[in-house]
């Protein structure tokens, strides 16, 4: 695997671990691609919790939903534009919410500077766009 990546104030490659850039391996591509087009736009997202998170699943969505409640003092400004919602299921292994792309990269932030930028100590492995599920044709 190769270490290099891409520093975000010079353009560059360089080897090594960049924490600025670590939102964006945790949020997903496509998620990331239409929180820059439409960042005031409430977004529907899964959190995927991490499985290894010390305290199993349940300590994960603990704080992920502390996280998610600390969001409207960040946003209090725009508190009407976001929306949050959880997922019901205290065995699921995905928080289900609706936020606006500040909300979501404050979450993630809140996540890594918990875990003092340690990924086993990381409540959220991964933030995906949620989406209806169509059959097949």
């Amino acid at each position: 695997m190769n270490d290099e990546v891409r520093d975000p104030d010079r353009g560059k490659r360089r080897a090594g671990f960049l924490p600025d850039v670590l939102d964006s391996s945790v949020i997903a591509f496509p998620l990331m691609e239409r929180m820059k087009k439409e960042p005031k736009r409430l977004h529907h997202i899964v959190i995927d919790l991490n499985l290894n998170f010390p305290g199993g699943r349940e300590e994960a969505r603990a704080r992920v939903t502390e996280f998610i409640d600390q969001t409207e003092i960040i946003d209090q400004v725009e508190q009407d534009s976001v929306n949050r919602e959880r997922s019901s299921d205290s065995g699921s292994q995905y928080v289900f919410a609706t936020l606006d792309a500040k909300a979501i990269k404050a979450i993630v932030r809140m996540d890594r500077e918990r875990a003092r930028d340690l990924p086993a100590q990381r409540a959220i492995f991964h933030v995906w766009p949620d989406f209806e599920i169509q059959a097949l044709t």
